[in-house]
């Protein structure tokens, strides 16, 4: 396949990972938890939970808006990540992920930047943790090495900066 053409290839994958593919969403909502049984088995998982500390903020911005934002700073939807609830038991509604490429301010070489949002009390409630990028080393990420809800929170925090009208709502 020509330049040309895997650059045409990309280009619509890419698309298929925008703020306006909430069937990601949807299908990671109903075929993760099935698939998690299986993947344990070889050493994977399908669902897991967010903790506390990977709270970054609580916007006044809703779901489709905040989406759009994130577009614009260089996030993609992250559709190979688990299905992610919190430990009060809301649900994903969005897993979203900076690499270097975009962000090599933020993010070094070989890492990303994973952001998940859940519906916060009428805004969206924004969780991060900074982890080994999944294309560049799949086994450092998948057992978590050098998995980071602290550098996740404060690279998130200085990435979202930017975008208008985002207020801490509450600081958990």
């Amino acid at each position: 396949m020509n330049t040309a053409k895997k650059q045409a290839s990309i280009f619509k994958i890419m698309n298929l990972l925008n703020a306006d593919d909430d069937w990601i969403e949807s299908t990671r909502r109903w075929l993760y938890p099935k698939l998690h049984p299986y993947l344990k088995k070889i050493g994977g998982y399908g669902i897991g939970t967010v903790g506390e500390n990977q709270y970054v903020m609580t916007t006044e911005i809703s779901e489709e808006p905040l989406e759009v934002e994130l577009v614009d700073l260089g996030f993609v939807r992250n559709p190979i990540a688990c299905y992610k609830t919190l430990e009060d038991g809301r649900k994903s509604e969005g897993s979203w992920v900076l690499y270097h490429n975009e962000a090599p301010q933020i993010v070094a070489e070989g890492m990303q930047l994973h952001v998940t949002l859940f519906n916060d009390n009428g805004g969206m409630g924004i969780y991060a943790h900074y982890e080994h990028d999944w294309r560049a080393d799949w086994w450092a990420h998948l057992n978590e090495k050098d998995f980071s809800p602290e550098k996740g929170v404060e690279k998130a925090t200085e990435a979202l900066h930017p975008i208008d009208n985002v207020e801490v709502k509450t600081v958990k």
